[in-house]
């Protein structure tokens, strides 16, 4: 089973004139799917071990192809049951900054 953690960054929130609870619910949104359950605020349970990967897969892509999120997420983690812990933010970040550099991305 995975699990996933997203925390946002009121004070970031805030100054983009954004109302907190309501990005929330955006979240919650993409996190709505039959495989997963919310077990908390920003928290993300997965209940079926054969197909909830990808629905949490579906819903990462979902949330880092928006212009807001990267802005204003502080942290963003995903457990499994063996006691593993992937950074998603910035593991993104990282792969972000590796291919934009090597020219990868946007043809440069």
């Amino acid at each position: 089973m995975f699990k996933v953690t997203i925390k946002l960054d009121r004070k970031k929130v805030e100054e983009q004139n954004l109302d907190y609870d309501k990005v929330m619910a955006l979240v919650d949104q993409v996190y709505n799917r039959p495989e997963i359950i919310k077990t908390g605020e920003g928290r993300y349970t997965g209940i079926t071990s054969s197909k909830e990967l990808a629905s949490f897969g579906v819903a990462m892509l979902t949330l880092e192809r928006t212009d807001w999120f990267f802005d204003l997420v502080s942290e963003w983690y995903m457990d499994d049951d063996k006691g593993g812990r992937e950074d998603i933010k910035a593991g993104k970040l990282a792969w972000d900054a590796r291919h934009q550099k090597s020219g990868i991305i946007n043809g440069k």
